[in-house]
């Protein structure tokens, strides 16, 4: 940062004196985000996103969960609460390659608006190195899956596996293709 002593001179700003000054901190806001799609038995295709979605959860030292059999609702107070909050940085695990894409077809199947950013313009795709990034403006896409997939060897793309190559023990025992089945048991 620099503070700097100008002078307006017929119409023209003219600078009299720069000086370097300390930054001010920066803590950006960060917000982590998840989706869950009710599917019988398979890993969702985000291309043609059939199926609907049924928990949405996010966290940014407040807690956020939207869990409906209502899809409309899920989607739309996701886009409320994301909107409210516009976080610096929105960070999520696989979430270019599966849930951002899989949200908006599910938005436009259900023609739902998502007026998010700062220009209220929504998510914008966009290519980013060798896939796809998302863009919301005033808001950083951060995608963990393509930072630790660089980093270290995983045994498979779940959020597990990146787990224990990282810390050395996998997450909970979930099957993402098994949500269906915990969503009708519960």
């Amino acid at each position: 940062f620099l503070e700097v002593e100008a002078q307006e001179i017929d119409g023209v700003l003219v600078v009299k004196d720069m000086k370097p000054v300390e930054a001010p901190p920066y803590h950006p806001s960060t917000m982590a985000w998840d989706i869950e799609v009710y599917n019988k038995g398979f890993f969702p295709n985000p291309k043609e996103a059939k199926h609907p979605i049924i928990i949405i959860s996010a966290f940014d030292g407040e807690e956020f969960l939207s869990a409906d059999d209502d899809e409309k609702k899920v989607i739309s107070e996701f886009a409320e609460f994301l909107g409210s909050k516009q976080p610096d940085l929105l960070v999520g695990y696989n979430c270019d390659q599966f849930d951002f894409p899989y949200l908006l077809k599910r938005a436009k199947i259900n023609g739902i608006s998502l007026p998010l950013g700062l220009d209220k313009r929504g998510v914008k795709k966009k290519r980013g190195g060798i896939s796809w990034t998302h863009q919301i403006t005033g808001t950083h896409d951060i995608d963990l899956f393509h930072f630790l997939f660089r980093l270290y060897t995983l045994s498979g793309r779940d959020l597990g596996s990146a787990m224990k190559a990282i810390l050395g023990v996998g997450g909970m025992d979930f099957d993402a293709r098994l949500v269906w089945n915990y969503w009708d048991e519960n």
